[in-house]
């Protein structure tokens, strides 16, 4: 499923996104080597992406400085030729007005559930707010479509020159912040964040996962919401599933 939006913003500060889904499970029926697209969300300098990759799930935020991504693995339990429902919230951190001034990267709180059940929490990741930038591409169980990388010395221009000057007071930012960015595409020797949050070169998805393709499954009661699902309303929405009668 692909469509096209011009225009889509929100004022909230969240994001969530629940669906259920049943992927092919037999080895030969879908590509091994490319990453399997659950949803794809494009602006002109921001996206977000969920993907399957072997027997992992992968979430990844990018913008024109980085690609920032982490692996929940251990998710075999999907891929058995059965429904589940997944549940992915993005809970925007709101830092103190001191760390604000000297940090210029957003957190977010992540969550997964799979079924109804807390799956994996990840802090600090990366966070990019979809209030000024709205979402332009965007596909749901069908390939990533990206915009291209913008060129030096169109409009864009500025945003490079903004980034640079920002890299001068990594020593400032290093008094808040833990993680390390990593200039080149992950080596299998490169250090991880000790909750497996993976910082590499913007637009690199490709060369890291492989070529985007169909979810090669089936989807159903897709839900994007502009808030935070608690873990109640989660378990709701996994026990309604269970009422709804898929093929």
């Amino acid at each position: 499923m692909i469509r096209r939006w011009p225009s889509i913003s929100s004022s909230s500060l969240h994001f969530s996104f629940h669906c259920w889904l049943r992927l092919n499970h037999e080895v030969d029926s879908y590509p091994y080597d490319a990453r399997r697209q659950i949803y794809s969300l494009y602006s002109d300098s921001i996206g977000l992406e969920a993907f399957i990759c072997n027997s992992s799930i992968y979430i990844l935020i990018s913008d024109r400085r980085e690609l920032v991504y982490v692996e929940i693995n251990e998710c075999d339990d999907l891929i058995d030729g059965s429904w589940h429902s997944l549940t992915i919230v993005h809970t925007a951190q709101r830092p103190s007005l001191l760390v604000a001034a000297f940090q210029s990267v957003s957190t977010c709180h992540l969550t997964i559930y799979i079924d109804g059940l807390l799956k994996k929490q990840v802090k600090d990741f990366k966070y990019v707010s979809l209030m000024n930038d709205p979402i332009s591409l965007a596909s749901i169980g069908a390939p990533s479509q990206r915009p291209r990388p913008p060129t030096m010395g169109t409009k864009n221009e500025s945003l490079y020159l903004t980034t640079t000057i920002a890299k001068t007071i990594q020593p400032f930012k290093g008094l808040f912040a833990s993680k390390n960015k990593t200039t080149n595409v992950r080596q299998e020797n490169q250090p991880l964040h000790p909750q497996n949050i993976v910082t590499v070169e913007p637009n690199s998805q490709d060369a890291l996962f492989g070529e985007s393709t169909s979810l090669h499954g089936q989807l159903a009661c897709v839900w994007i919401l502009a808030e935070t699902l608690n873990e109640i309303q989660i378990k709701h929405l996994h026990s309604m599933g269970n009422i709804l009668s898929f093929d």
